[in-house]
């Protein structure tokens, strides 16, 4: 606890020492000296200047502590002659090398409470530093991208993220100072404008792990001398990649949070270390102010039962077993990885591989996911065993689910938002379905009427395999919006189509096996990764994943692309024997 302690010891020392005696300042100094030199001997050996730092279960709370050791170093410079060494090594370590958990994509892979409030104790530091003429760490592309970690995946409502303590994560005035002053460092009102969406007042209490009072004060002051123009999030991309550690978000209308629809995966490179879970390609998907999707579980304390066998692991996530096993528990070498990641102006792709994270349970472990006309989400997994088992397919959510086995359905029913799933592949009768609000292990007695009840949904494949495949469509909707179009498979020769129809309204849906790239079904032919077509009368707009290749089926006569795709050349065969025709496409 005395690392909790010296931090307001610092500040206060340095804001009284003109009132102090030189007997006073002394007796301080030495006080401080002490304990400093005692953190600098835990925390210097765990970390390289030279080398970056590997994930690590032990390095979440020391590399707080290197802005603690930098801020001693600061108050005792010209007191005590060991104060410039642990200030100059502070400040090369996160000039060279911070932080352990991202990178400059702006990342955070404990999470966004993690991150949160990680990030007050480090800024507190590195502003000073930039006060005094030393902002070069805050110019590197991590302090620069990392407000936007927030902005994507961050609802302006209690919604659900990945990470320790993120099952729920509501928008809190901390954050919102963090995000406030992230855009005023670097020029930026982007940020801003989130933070003012958050509508969250500033801090006005005192804590030791948040921004507090004097933080607002002192971003006040700095606020009146630095006017940023109105910021707008309409001009942002609704996708974006924190390749850094692996997560891959999607946006229907970013920043409204009455009309935006949000998923997100996660595939990281970081593993499942420290506060990161077992959660290697699950996602959670938030929509119309509530959360759908979620990451479930609790913390009564860090390490209790329940949080340790249920909520870090993989059956407490929206992702697929392997004959009841998920991944390796808190191990850096779980790792996961974004295979590809496309964000058109209304489409939306994620490629994502896990099988490191499931070994050795599993041969195979991919999901793709296909945001069509940012309306709704098409998942196909591809996974496989080292000999035949049973697999489980996961739901969580905050309500009872209502589930039709029969038809291969669920819904999730929240009261402004509902989520219908539908499994088309496997068939429904061949599978089981199964929901209970149980957690195993539970929630300790003393916690439970603070952790409100959640349910697990499982569909599992009734005849084990070694390979096997899931092809499921997740459409969001607002509560008072009428059912929506039921999905219906397309018989494929290669690949996985299918149909949504409401009178001359209708969609179709081509994705691909990741080692074929092709889809054949019912005149449709695709040589690439995913295609959608949505066609009203004779008009058809399309939208297309990594192809090469087109053919359309008779009665798709008018071709109208539904937007400026990015790059790469398309060559498309219309039937009834018109010319092809040369298309841009993303990749």
């Amino acid at each position: 606890m005395f690392i909790q302690h010296l931090r307001p010891m610092i500040f206060a020392y340095d804001w009284v020492w003109p009132a102090l005696s030189s007997d006073e300042r002394a007796t301080i100094s030495a006080a401080l000296a002490s304990r400093l030199t005692l953190l600098a001997s835990q925390i210097q050996p765990k970390f390289s200047l030279t080398q970056p730092t590997p994930a690590d279960n032990s390095l979440s709370h020391p590399m707080r502590f290197i802005s603690t050791l930098g801020q001693g170093g600061l108050a005792l410079l010209h007191e005590n002659k060991a104060a410039p060494g642990w200030l100059a090594w502070s400040y090369e370590y996160y000039l060279r090398q911070f932080p352990v958990w991202g990178g400059p994509a702006g990342g955070w892979a404990e999470g966004l409470n993690y991150w949160g409030t990680g990030l007050t104790q480090h800024l507190r530091f590195l502003e000073g530093l930039a006060l005094l003429g030393h902002g070069e760490p805050l110019a590197r592309p991590f302090w620069r991208n990392t407000a936007y970690y927030a902005v994507y995946n961050q609802m302006p409502y209690a919604g659900s993220s990945f990470g320790d303590l993120n099952n729920l994560v509501r928008p809190n005035s901390s954050v919102a100072l963090l995000l406030a002053k992230l855009g005023l460092l670097d020029d930026d009102p982007r940020p801003v404008a989130f933070a003012q969406a958050m509508a969250q007042k500033l801090p006005g209490d005192f804590g030791y792990y948040n921004f507090n009072a004097f933080d607002t004060l002192l971003h006040r002051f700095r606020s009146t001398q630095t006017r940023l123009p109105a910021g707008s999030l309409a001009d942002l991309p609704q996708g974006r990649l924190f390749d850094d550690i692996g997560i891959a978000t999607l946006h229907s209308a970013l920043g409204n949070a009455g009309q935006d629809i949000m998923f997100a995966l996660r595939a990281s490179p970081l593993g499942t270390a420290s506060h990161a879970f077992s959660d290697q390609n699950s996602f959670v998907l938030n929509a119309f102010g509530e959360p759908l999707a979620i990451s479930s579980g609790y913390r009564e304390f860090y390490g209790s039962a329940h949080h340790t066998g249920w909520t870090r692991q993989t059956r407490a996530k929206n992702a697929i077993l392997f004959g009841g096993e998920g991944q390796r528990l808190r191990d850096a070498s779980a790792t996961g990885r974004i295979l590809r990641f496309v964000d058109l102006p209304r489409t939306g792709f994620i490629s994502a591989d896990a099988l490191e994270a499931y070994k050795p349970h599993a041969t195979r472990a991919l999901r793709h996911v296909l945001f069509v006309d940012r309306r709704y989400f098409v998942i196909l997994d591809e996974v496989a065993a080292p000999s035949p088992v049973s697999y489980q397919w996961l739901l969580h959510a905050r309500r009872e689910m209502q589930l039709d086995p029969a038809n291969g359905q669920v819904r999730v029913s929240m009261p402004n938002a509902r989520l219908d799933l539908s499994f088309l592949h496997p068939a429904a009768d061949a599978l089981a379905f199964s929901q209970t609000d149980a957690f195993d292990p539970p929630v300790l007695p003393a916690y439970e009427k603070q952790m409100p009840r959640e349910w697990h949904f499982t569909a599992v494949t009734r005849t084990p395999a070694a390979r096997q495949e899931f092809l499921t469509v997740l459409q969001p909707g607002q509560a008072q919006q009428p059912a929506p179009a039921r999905a219906q498979a397309i018989a494929a020769e290669t690949g996985h189509a299918l149909r949504l129809q409401a009178g001359e309204h209708e969609e179709i849906v081509l994705i691909s096996r990741q080692d074929e790239l092709r889809v054949s079904a019912a005149g449709w032919q695709l040589q690439g990764q995913a295609a959608s077509f949505i066609r009203d009368g004779r008009q058809l707009r399309f939208a297309l994943i990594g192809a090469t290749r087109l053919t359309l089926p008779a009665g798709f006569n008018t071709v109208q692309p539904a937007e400026r795709l990015t790059d790469g050349r398309l060559r498309v065969q219309l039937p009834a024997g018109r010319s092809q025709i040369v298309a841009q496409q993303g990749r």
